[in-house]
Protein backbone atom coordinates (compact mmCIF):
# COMPACT_ATOMS: atom_id res chain seq x y z
CA UNK A 1 0.00 0.00 0.00
CA UNK A 2 1.32 3.47 -0.98
CA UNK A 3 -0.02 6.97 -0.15
CA UNK A 4 1.54 9.99 -1.85
CA UNK A 5 1.47 13.68 -2.73
CA UNK A 6 1.42 14.79 -6.86
CA UNK A 7 4.07 17.28 -5.98
CA UNK A 8 6.70 17.59 -2.88
CA UNK A 9 6.02 21.64 -2.69
CA UNK A 10 2.31 23.36 -3.47
CA UNK A 11 1.83 27.28 -3.76
CA UNK A 12 -1.06 28.14 -1.05
CA UNK A 13 -3.79 28.31 -3.75
CA UNK A 14 -2.72 25.25 -5.56
CA UNK A 15 -4.73 22.17 -6.45
CA UNK A 16 -3.03 19.07 -5.24
CA UNK A 17 -3.67 15.49 -6.01
CA UNK A 18 -3.30 12.56 -3.85
CA UNK A 19 -2.79 8.88 -5.05
CA UNK A 20 -3.75 5.69 -3.33
CA UNK A 21 -1.99 2.13 -4.24
CA UNK A 22 -4.23 -0.22 -2.53
CA UNK A 23 -4.89 -3.53 -4.78
CA UNK A 24 -6.95 -4.70 -1.61
CA UNK A 25 -9.50 -1.82 -2.57
CA UNK A 26 -10.22 -3.13 -5.56
CA UNK A 27 -13.21 -4.72 -4.46
CA UNK A 28 -15.19 -5.32 -8.15
CA UNK A 29 -13.35 -5.73 -11.35
CA UNK A 30 -16.86 -5.04 -13.56
CA UNK A 31 -16.79 -1.12 -11.49
CA UNK A 32 -14.83 1.71 -10.13
CA UNK A 33 -14.24 1.05 -6.65
CA UNK A 34 -13.97 4.89 -4.37
CA UNK A 35 -13.44 5.40 -0.43
CA UNK A 36 -12.85 7.96 1.68
CA UNK A 37 -9.06 9.56 3.25
CA UNK A 38 -8.33 11.48 5.82
CA UNK A 39 -6.63 14.85 4.61
CA UNK A 40 -5.60 17.82 6.68
CA UNK A 41 -3.10 20.38 7.37
CA UNK A 42 -1.25 21.93 9.99
CA UNK A 43 -3.61 24.75 10.44
CA UNK A 44 -6.41 22.07 10.42
CA UNK A 45 -6.16 19.37 12.16
CA UNK A 46 -9.75 18.15 11.41
CA UNK A 47 -9.48 18.59 7.74
CA UNK A 48 -11.96 16.74 5.51
CA UNK A 49 -13.07 13.09 4.61
CA UNK A 50 -11.66 12.95 0.53
CA UNK A 51 -13.51 10.74 -1.95
CA UNK A 52 -10.62 8.91 -3.89
CA UNK A 53 -12.05 7.04 -7.38
CA UNK A 54 -10.07 4.15 -8.91
CA UNK A 55 -8.45 5.19 -12.10
CA UNK A 56 -10.03 2.06 -13.95
CA UNK A 57 -12.41 -0.71 -13.23
CA UNK A 58 -9.08 -2.76 -11.94
CA UNK A 59 -6.45 -0.69 -11.80
CA UNK A 60 -6.06 -0.80 -7.45
CA UNK A 61 -4.73 3.11 -7.71
CA UNK A 62 -7.17 5.90 -6.49
CA UNK A 63 -6.78 9.74 -6.88
CA UNK A 64 -8.60 12.74 -5.95
CA UNK A 65 -7.92 16.88 -5.82
CA UNK A 66 -7.24 18.72 -2.80
CA UNK A 67 -7.80 22.61 -3.73
CA UNK A 68 -5.90 24.51 -0.80
CA UNK A 69 -6.87 28.09 0.03
CA UNK A 70 -5.51 30.33 2.96
CA UNK A 71 -8.98 32.37 3.45
CA UNK A 72 -11.99 29.70 3.25
CA UNK A 73 -12.83 26.78 5.94
CA UNK A 74 -11.94 23.17 5.29
CA UNK A 75 -15.07 21.98 2.90
CA UNK A 76 -15.94 18.80 0.46
CA UNK A 77 -12.76 19.22 -1.35
CA UNK A 78 -11.48 22.64 0.23
CA UNK A 79 -8.53 22.49 2.44
CA UNK A 80 -7.57 25.74 4.55
CA UNK A 81 -3.28 25.32 4.43
CA UNK A 82 -0.16 26.75 5.50
CA UNK A 83 2.79 24.66 5.99
CA UNK A 84 1.66 21.32 5.16
CA UNK A 85 -0.91 19.36 4.32
CA UNK A 86 -1.58 15.07 4.84
CA UNK A 87 -3.26 12.62 3.58
CA UNK A 88 -3.75 9.33 5.71
CA UNK A 89 -5.05 5.78 4.38
CA UNK A 90 -4.79 2.82 7.12
CA UNK A 91 -2.37 4.41 9.55
CA UNK A 92 -0.02 5.50 6.49
CA UNK A 93 0.85 8.98 6.56
CA UNK A 94 2.13 11.22 3.68
CA UNK A 95 2.82 14.90 3.90
CA UNK A 96 3.59 17.82 0.79
CA UNK A 97 4.77 21.21 2.07
CA UNK A 98 2.97 24.30 1.36
CA UNK A 99 5.55 27.59 0.48
CA UNK A 100 5.12 31.05 -0.03
CA UNK A 101 3.59 33.23 -3.43
CA UNK A 102 6.94 34.89 -3.31
CA UNK A 103 9.01 31.65 -3.94
CA UNK A 104 9.45 29.23 -6.26
CA UNK A 105 10.19 25.70 -6.02
CA UNK A 106 14.07 27.17 -7.19
CA UNK A 107 13.89 28.74 -4.02
CA UNK A 108 13.46 25.60 -1.89
CA UNK A 109 16.17 23.08 -1.24
CA UNK A 110 14.90 19.72 -0.28
CA UNK A 111 17.31 16.90 0.59
CA UNK A 112 16.49 13.15 1.72
CA UNK A 113 18.46 11.31 3.96
CA UNK A 114 18.42 8.12 5.70
CA UNK A 115 19.32 7.16 8.84
CA UNK A 116 19.85 3.38 10.04
CA UNK A 117 18.60 2.72 13.69
CA UNK A 118 20.94 4.15 16.59
CA UNK A 119 22.69 6.10 14.56
CA UNK A 120 23.67 9.59 13.77
CA UNK A 121 24.01 12.00 11.08
CA UNK A 122 25.03 15.71 10.80
CA UNK A 123 23.89 18.56 8.42
CA UNK A 124 24.80 21.81 8.54
CA UNK A 125 24.85 22.52 12.31
CA UNK A 126 22.23 19.93 12.79
CA UNK A 127 22.62 16.51 14.41
CA UNK A 128 19.69 13.95 13.83
CA UNK A 129 19.52 10.73 15.74
CA UNK A 130 17.34 8.09 15.21
CA UNK A 131 17.50 6.18 18.46
CA UNK A 132 13.90 4.01 19.56
CA UNK A 133 11.11 2.99 17.75
CA UNK A 134 7.61 1.92 18.66
CA UNK A 135 6.20 -0.47 15.65
CA UNK A 136 3.07 -1.90 16.32
CA UNK A 137 2.18 -2.52 12.70
CA UNK A 138 0.84 -5.89 12.19
CA UNK A 139 3.72 -8.12 10.61
CA UNK A 140 3.19 -8.51 6.47
CA UNK A 141 2.92 -12.15 7.10
CA UNK A 142 0.05 -12.06 9.68
CA UNK A 143 -3.42 -11.77 9.46
CA UNK A 144 -4.43 -9.14 12.31
CA UNK A 145 -7.69 -7.17 13.87
CA UNK A 146 -5.97 -3.85 13.98
CA UNK A 147 -2.91 -2.55 11.39
CA UNK A 148 -1.21 -0.90 14.24
CA UNK A 149 1.28 2.25 13.51
CA UNK A 150 4.68 2.94 14.01
CA UNK A 151 6.64 5.68 15.11
CA UNK A 152 10.42 6.76 15.28
CA UNK A 153 12.25 8.48 18.16
CA UNK A 154 14.23 11.21 16.73
CA UNK A 155 16.80 13.97 18.50
CA UNK A 156 17.60 16.85 16.27
CA UNK A 157 19.93 19.48 18.19
CA UNK A 158 22.39 22.13 17.39
CA UNK A 159 24.18 24.73 19.67
CA UNK A 160 21.12 25.83 21.44
CA UNK A 161 18.20 23.12 21.11
CA UNK A 162 18.42 19.59 21.69
CA UNK A 163 14.28 18.09 21.03
CA UNK A 164 13.99 14.57 21.05
CA UNK A 165 10.32 12.23 20.74
CA UNK A 166 8.24 10.04 19.09
CA UNK A 167 7.51 11.61 15.55
CA UNK A 168 4.58 9.15 13.43
CA UNK A 169 5.01 9.04 9.59
CA UNK A 170 4.41 12.45 8.04
CA UNK A 171 5.52 14.23 11.19
CA UNK A 172 7.41 17.82 10.51
CA UNK A 173 10.12 19.31 12.76
CA UNK A 174 9.68 23.11 12.80
CA UNK A 175 11.58 24.11 15.44
CA UNK A 176 15.43 24.79 13.85
CA UNK A 177 14.45 27.56 11.54
CA UNK A 178 14.87 27.96 8.96
CA UNK A 179 14.78 23.59 8.48
CA UNK A 180 11.47 22.44 7.79
CA UNK A 181 12.55 18.28 9.13
CA UNK A 182 9.65 15.56 8.06
CA UNK A 183 10.39 11.75 8.97
CA UNK A 184 8.88 10.53 5.29
CA UNK A 185 9.15 6.98 5.80
CA UNK A 186 10.21 3.92 8.31
CA UNK A 187 11.34 0.12 6.47
CA UNK A 188 11.53 -2.21 6.42
CA UNK A 189 7.23 -3.67 7.12
CA UNK A 190 7.83 -5.85 9.90
CA UNK A 191 8.02 -9.87 9.63
CA UNK A 192 6.72 -11.81 12.36
CA UNK A 193 10.13 -14.33 11.84
CA UNK A 194 12.65 -11.40 11.45
CA UNK A 195 14.08 -8.92 13.91
CA UNK A 196 14.28 -5.51 11.09
CA UNK A 197 16.95 -3.22 10.74
CA UNK A 198 14.91 -0.47 10.68
CA UNK A 199 16.00 2.71 8.23
CA UNK A 200 13.92 6.41 8.73
CA UNK A 201 14.13 8.77 5.86
CA UNK A 202 13.71 12.30 6.58
CA UNK A 203 13.08 14.85 4.44
CA UNK A 204 15.00 18.06 5.07
CA UNK A 205 13.50 21.62 3.33
CA UNK A 206 15.03 25.15 3.70
CA UNK A 207 15.38 28.14 1.80
CA UNK A 208 17.85 28.94 -0.67
CA UNK A 209 19.91 31.94 -0.12
CA UNK A 210 18.54 34.96 -1.91
CA UNK A 211 20.60 35.71 -5.11
CA UNK A 212 19.72 39.31 -4.66
CA UNK A 213 21.53 39.82 -1.44
CA UNK A 214 24.73 41.40 -3.28
CA UNK A 215 22.50 43.01 -5.64
CA UNK A 216 20.21 44.84 -3.25
CA UNK A 217 24.00 45.57 -1.24
CA UNK A 218 25.31 47.16 -4.57
CA UNK A 219 21.93 49.53 -4.49
CA UNK A 220 22.21 50.78 -1.26
CA UNK A 221 25.97 51.56 -1.56
CA UNK A 222 25.04 54.00 -4.81
CA UNK A 223 22.28 55.66 -2.95
CA UNK A 224 24.70 56.44 0.07
CA UNK A 225 27.26 57.74 -2.62
CA UNK A 226 24.73 59.68 -4.17
CA UNK A 227 23.51 61.65 -1.26
CA UNK A 228 27.72 61.98 -0.55
CA UNK A 229 28.37 63.41 -3.94
CA UNK A 230 24.61 65.88 -3.29
CA UNK A 231 26.24 67.07 -0.20
CA UNK A 232 29.44 67.94 -1.63
CA UNK A 233 27.80 69.29 -4.83
CA UNK A 234 25.20 71.69 -1.90
CA UNK A 235 28.73 72.61 -0.22
CA UNK A 236 30.59 73.59 -3.16
CA UNK A 237 27.70 76.36 -4.11
CA UNK A 238 27.47 77.19 -0.63
CA UNK A 239 31.05 78.30 -0.62
CA UNK A 240 31.06 79.92 -3.77
CA UNK A 241 27.84 82.04 -2.51
CA UNK A 242 30.04 82.74 0.79
CA UNK A 243 33.24 84.31 -1.25
CA UNK A 244 30.78 86.24 -3.64
CA UNK A 245 29.05 87.72 -0.52
CA UNK A 246 32.52 88.75 1.10
CA UNK A 247 34.17 89.92 -1.93
CA UNK A 248 30.78 92.45 -2.33
CA UNK A 249 31.45 93.69 1.13
CA UNK A 250 34.92 94.69 0.33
Amino acid sequence: MKIRWDKPNYLPNDVGIVQITDKDMNLDDKKIDSFDIHVWSDTDHTGIQLAVSETNNHSGIFESKVFFTTKEESEGTVLLVEDAVYAEHKSNVNSSRIINESKTNNDIQTEEIKIPFGETVSLDNLKITFYDIEDSRCPSDVTCIWEGKVSAMIRVSNSTLDIGGPQPIGFVQKSFPPYLITLKDIQPYPVSTEKPDYVATLEITKPEPRPTDFRETNEENGLVITIIQSLGAGLIVLFIIIFAIKKRKK
